[in-house]
């Protein structure tokens, strides 16, 4: 009986796991564009990493749903757009945007294996703008740069599919609030997909 009691212990996974998100697409909310040339609102590179501990679990509508809470780091990439330099000063500029986070997470289990997740927490995004010049032509930083931190709660979407007691593939929807210039106040919608792993 000890040894069966032993063998179910360790068949038991740990509440602890990791994981990775690559960036399908980063969309910029309501950035300045007078002209197609000027702006960009789609980063390039995006990403997310996230570690975070499962503290159990309760039914929701007859179907089991996991509490956690996670810890994420995130960069979002470069796009373009007039920003606001000054109190009425603007300059086009090129950003990107990285921080972490700190999410409740819950995971509602569909089906055998299957689970819609659901997050919100509180961020910090760090921007970081270089200008260009009123007469460059994709002379970022030659104008200066400026950084700045927005603080804000952040929210998303997924499903998650158990490949196997420690595997899983995800595709999640990530909204952050962020700002770029001196009264620019915007958001970016991260749209991803990744794998994670339960220790």
């Amino acid at each position: 009986m000890l040894l069966a009691a032993c063998s179910a212990r360790a068949q038991e996974t740990s509440p602890y796991y990791l994981g990775a998100d690559l960036g399908v697409s980063s969309q910029y909310k309501d950035l300045r564009c007078p002209t197609a040339n000027d702006c960009d609102d789609r980063g390039d590179f995006s990403g997310r990493l996230y570690g975070g501990y499962t503290l159990g679990s309760s039914p929701l509508f007859d179907l089991r749903n996991t509490h956690a809470l996670e810890l994420s780091a995130f960069g979002f990439g470069h796009a373009r757009s007039v920003i606001q330099a000054a109190d009425s000063f603007y300059l086009n500029g090129k950003s990107k945007v990285y921080g972490g986070s700190l999410n409740y997470v819950s995971g509602l289990e569909l089906t055998q294996g299957l689970s819609l997740r659901g997050k919100v927490g509180l961020s910090l995004a760090r921007s970081s703008v270089q200008y260009a010049t009123m007469t460059g032509l994709d002379n970022y930083g030659a104008n200066g740069s400026v950084r700045h931190n927005r603080v804000g709660v952040n929210y998303g979407l997924g499903l998650s599919y158990a490949l196997d007691k420690h595997w899983s593939l995800h595709g999640d929807w990530l909204h952050v609030p962020v700002k770029l210039g001196a009264g620019d106040k915007t958001s970016v919608n991260m749209y991803s997909v990744g794998v994670g792993y339960g220790f």
